[in-house]
């Protein structure tokens, strides 16, 4: 959902948003939401068969999945002198040779995106409308129930935002 709330955030600055995913029904959601142009991509592809499909490299490429390799080719994606947004939360080491980034100069920016002064009020207004939220939420569920939001949540299969309500 992190990547899908970047396009949202993005499209309302009026930036040409290109969404890559190898998820089709995740693309239908960021088409819903307004992107500019969807990729269908293969989980094992190469660099570049990316750069090939992407017709080049971008200026800003935001990285949300947190898939092995993911931050290598988000680098290689970023032209020189860009900035590659590590955005994606992975918990395994990932292969990245310093060299590229360091000498094509890109620029590798995070950030949690859980600022609450800065980061909130934002997000809350772009989910004002319920169009946006109405995309991103996933299952409800009583908070008897929890354990089943847990079980869904580590399963890796929700398709949106799970929530927990106290009914």
């Amino acid at each position: 959902a992190i990547g899908a709330f970047a396009c949202v955030a993005l499209r309302n600055r009026n930036v040409h948003v290109v969404a890559a995913d190898i998820s089709q029904e995740r693309l239908n959601l960021v088409q819903e939401l307004g992107v500019d142009k969807t990729i269908l991509i293969s989980k094992d592809a190469t660099i570049q068969e990316l750069k090939d499909q992407f017709g080049g490299q971008a200026d800003v490429v935001f990285e949300t999945s947190g898939a092995p390799g993911g931050v290598a080719k988000a680098v290689a994606l970023t032209v020189s002198g860009g900035t590659a947004m590590l955005l994606g939360l992975n918990k395994t080491p990932q292969e990245l040779i310093f060299s590229d980034p360091v000498l094509r100069e890109v620029t590798l920016q995070t950030t949690v995106a859980h600022v609450c002064m800065d980061d909130i009020p934002e997000a809350l207004d772009l989910l004002a409308d319920g169009s946006v939220a109405q995309l991103l939420s996933g299952e409800t569920f009583k908070l008897v129930d929890s354990q089943a939001a847990f079980d869904l949540l580590l399963s890796g299969t929700s398709h949106g935002k799970i929530l927990i309500g106290n009914g």
